[in-house]
C-alpha cells in the first residue's frame, strides 16, 4: 500500500493468469491431491492440477481483496505490466475486481473444420445436457444449441480471399461471427449457474469459485507492451464496461490460437505455417489486435530499470486516481 492525498492506495500484482506461473503452489497441489512426484503427469492429470491451482489462487485473491477492503483502501492498482496472458482465469478475476456486470468480448472464428468441429461439439453437448434438463434451462440449452449449429455452417461456408491479392475488397466476412470471450454467453449471474454440469460451456469463469464484485471500490489497471493474450483480454474487458481505469504504455492484443490452432504445412517447403485462429471485437467494433490504448498514458521507455519505471508510475498515479472519480460519475 501507498499513500496519495492521504488515501491509501492498494497495489496488487499478477504476474500471469495461469497455474504454471506458480510452481510452489503447484508442487502444493500435486502434493495435496496424492500424485506420486516422480511419475508422468499426463493432460488429465496436468488439468487436475491446474484447476486445484486456480481454485487456491481464486480463493487466496478473494481473501486479499477482503483484507485490503478491511484496511480502508480507498483505490486499487492490478499491475499487470508484463503480463503475457493465460487462462480464461482472466476473465473470473475481472468479475471479481468490479460490482458491474462485466460483458465479454465478441469473438470471430478463421472458417474451416477446426471451428466446424469446435461448434459441433458444442451443439451436441448442448443437445445432450437439454435432455435432462428442467424446462426452462432446456429452452435456453436448446436455442444455444441452434445458435452453434448457425456457427457450425458458417464455419463450413468458405469466403474466398484471393481478391485481397489484386488489391481488391472481399465479396464475403473473411471471418464468421462466433459467441464471446467469456464462452456462450456475454455476461451471467454465477450463483444461477453453480451446480449445474453445463454451467461452464455456457460461461467460462464458472469453472472457477469466483465472486462478483468482491472489489468495489475505484480500479485502476498498470499495463505496459509486455501485456498480451487473455491479459489483454481482462484489460478490454474492464475498460469497455467501464470498471477500471487504464494507465500505462499501448500494449498488444489478440486472441490467439484455440484448441491446437490451425497448423498449415506448405506444399513446397513442408514448413509449418501457423496463424491465429479467431479474434476478440471490443465494444466500439475494433479488433483487439490494434492493443490496448490507456486512459492515462505513462511514459515508460526502454532503458528503464525497475526504479525509474516506478517514479514514472508514480508520478502519472495522482492523475489516474482522478480518473477513477470522473469514470464513476459517468456510470
Amino acid at each position: 500500500m501507498i499513500t496519495i492525498g492521504g488515501r491509501k492506495i492498494g497495489i496488487l500484482k499478477i504476474g500471469v493468469f495461469m497455474p504454471q506461473g506458480y510452481p510452489a503452489l503447484c508442487e502444493a497441489a500435486i502434493a495435496e491431491l496424492g500424485i506420486p512426484g516422480n511419475t508422468p503427469c499426463d493432460d488429465a492429470c496436468e488439468d487436475k492440477v491446474g484447476a486445484a491451482v486456480a481454485n487456491r489462487q481464486t480463493r487466496d485473491l478473494i481473501a486479499v481483496l477482503q483484507a485490503l477492503r478491511a484496511d480502508g483502501v480507498a483505490a486499487l492498482v492490478v499491475d499487470i505490466a508484463g503480463n503475457g496472458g493465460g487462462t480464461e482465469w482472466a476473465e473470473a478475476v475481472a468479475r471479481m475486481l468490479t460490482p458491474i456486470r462485466l460483458r465479454s468480448e465478441s469473438m470471430r472464428f478463421v472458417r474451416g473444420a477446426h471451428w466446424e468441429k469446435t461448434f459441433a461439439d458444442d451443439e451436441r453437448e448442448l443437445r445432450s445436457y437439454a435432455a435432462h434438463a428442467q424446462a426452462q434451462d432446456r429452452t435456453m440449452l436448446l436455442a444455444l444449441a441452434r445458435e452453434a449449429e448457425e456457427r457450425r455452417r458458417e464455419a463450413l461456408t468458405p469466403c474466398d480471399s484471393a481478391p485481397l491479392w489484386r488489391s481488391k475488397h472481399l465479396t464475403c466476412e473473411w471471418l464468421g461471427r462466433g459467441f464471446y470471450g467469456s464462452g456462450l454467453l456475454a455476461a451471467a449471474d454465477p450463483n444461477t449457474l453453480r451446480g449445474k454440469s453445463w454451467a461452464d460451456l455456457l460461461f467460462s469463469p464458472t469453472q472457477y469459485p469466483y465472486e462478483e464484485g468482491v472489489w468495489r471500490r475505484p480500479l485502476i489497471v498498470l499495463i505496459d507492451k509486455g501485456v498480451a493474450s487473455a491479459a489483454s483480454e481482462f484489460v478490454a474487458v474492464l475498460q469497455d464496461n467501464r470498471a477500471a481505469v487504464i494507465m500505462g504504455e499501448p500494449s498488444g492484443g489478440g486472441c490467439g490460437h484455440t484448441n491446437g490452432g490451425t497448423p498449415t504445412t506448405l506444399s513446397h517447403s513442408r514448413a509449418v505455417f501457423n496463424l491465429p485462429d479467431c479474434a476478440r471485437f471490443r465494444t466500439d467494433g475494433t479488433n483487439e489486435a490494434r492493443g490496448i490504448e490507456p486512459d492515462v498514458l505513462v511514459g515508460f521507455l526502454p532503458g528503464d530499470g525497475p526504479h525509474l519505471r516506478a517514479a514514472r508510475f508514480l508520478a502519472k498515479l495522482p492523475e489516474a486516481v482522478a480518473r477513477t472519480e470522473s469514470l464513476s460519475a459517468k456510470r
